[in-house]
């Protein structure tokens, strides 16, 4: 039966359906072939034993007329009408029947029909000297012809007759007999024909019934494998090392063959998508460490934030004196000027003090270009803490 599952769903359909139309052709060639020679028999039994049982019964219904006619002879008038037409009809009578005799024996297939003909032959040709002879001494013997004639007739007439019928019976005997063999052969013929085609219609109908029991499981069974497998994937239970058995090459073998490959290829899928996930976590794990790192690292910067403010307040504090001192440096100025406008001895005095003051005015200015740098350090360190800020969501 591996064979039987190896094949297509076309050629699954259609094997039945030849073997069923190679039963029906061999049913009609069986009825084709019992017409054919029932025909035979008819045209034999038409052609061949009706024509011969024809033939002999005619020459024996000849024979009894030709024998009526020879009898009715010697008892008429040989110078009346009467006696003229018994001879005619009696002479008729004689060539009509060897006529048929012959044509029996021509037409015939029997062996041992055709092995009597000389006998026959023989017989006939004994009586119709004896018939002729019981003419001719009735013709012309008056009444001593006419006693041999009756002697002839009654005697030795009467007993070729006989003997030559007997042979025309036991022929038309074994036509009959051929004829009812040949019509038994047809009958036997037509049984026999008969118990092939219900023999050959038994069959057809096993063969359906076979057919409509077993044919559907060549389907169905395969296909509930694969309705079953796909169901146990639908149910939820997830188990992708399910495999659906491959036992055919037919269609439903290469659905089977294509849904496993489908199977593996999803597990490989999913193995690689877990696999992907435990390195999702890992990572995921890490990134959760390096927030914790950077959430420490935003709060020593917001530390480090609230130390440079505090320089920065303290920077300005310390400007903000600086300004005071250069203030009331100007201020000294003003007076130094107005001293030396009072005199030329506190030039030198003045001139002493200017130095020291511009002297001073240049350390506050260093002291400034270094606050101004340390500013623009802190506000580049701002830059990057509100970036990471803003990175962060911070």
């Amino acid at each position: 039966m591996a064979w039987l599952n190896n094949l297509g769903f076309r050629w699954k359909l259609t094997l039945p359906i030849a073997l069923l139309a190679l039963l029906l052709m061999t049913t009609a060639l069986i009825g084709v072939q019992l017409s054919n020679r029932l025909g035979e028999d008819v045209t034999r039994l038409a052609d061949e034993f009706l024509p011969e049982l024809d033939n002999l019964l005619q020459a024996d219904r000849d024979l009894y007329q030709a024998l009526v006619a020879e009898r009715s002879m010697i008892f008429v008038d040989t110078n009346s009408d009467g006696y003229k037409k018994l001879t005619a009809l009696h002479d008729e009578n004689i060539g009509q029947a060897r006529e048929r005799i012959m044509k029996f024996f021509q037409t015939t297939r029997s062996e041992s029909a055709r092995g009597r003909e000389q006998e026959l032959l023989t017989l006939f040709n004994k009586w119709s000297d004896t018939t002729q002879e019981i003419e001719h001494q009735r013709s012309e013997g008056g009444r001593i012809g006419r006693s041999t004639a009756i002697e002839l007739s009654f005697n030795e007439g009467v007993t070729q007759f006989e003997t030559m019928r007997q042979v025309i019976d036991e022929l038309t005997g074994q036509v009959q007999a051929d004829a009812a063999a040949e019509v038994e052969n047809a009958h036997k013929t037509t049984d026999s024909n008969q118990v092939i085609q219900m023999t050959t219609l038994a069959v057809g109908l096993l063969f359906c019934l076979l057919v409509a029991l077993f044919f559907p499981l060549l389907v169905t069974r395969p296909l509930g494998r694969v309705i079953s497998a796909i169901e146990d994937l639908a149910s939820g239970d997830g188990d992708l090392t399910l495999r659906v058995s491959v036992d055919s090459k037919d269609e439903l073998g290469q659905l089977s063959g294509s849904l496993n490959q489908f199977l593996d290829k999803l597990h490989n899928l999913i193995r690689r998508a877990a696999a992907t996930s435990g390195q999702v976590r890992e990572a995921s794990g890490k990134m959760l460490q390096l927030n914790s790192q950077t959430q420490e690292m935003i709060t020593n910067q917001h530390s480090s934030t609230d130390m440079v403010a505090t320089a920065i307040n303290e920077m300005a504090a310390t400007v903000q004196e600086i300004a005071q001192s250069a203030s009331n440096a100007a201020d000294g100025a003003r007076t130094a000027d107005a001293d030396a406008r009072k005199g030329s001895e506190r030039v030198d005095s003045s001139a002493i003090s200017i130095r020291d003051l511009a002297q001073d005015v240049e350390r506050a200015a260093e002291v400034i270009h270094k606050l101004e740098n340390e500013a623009e350090k802190i506000g580049s360190v701002l830059d990057v803490i509100r970036g990471i800020a803003e990175q962060t969501n911070l």
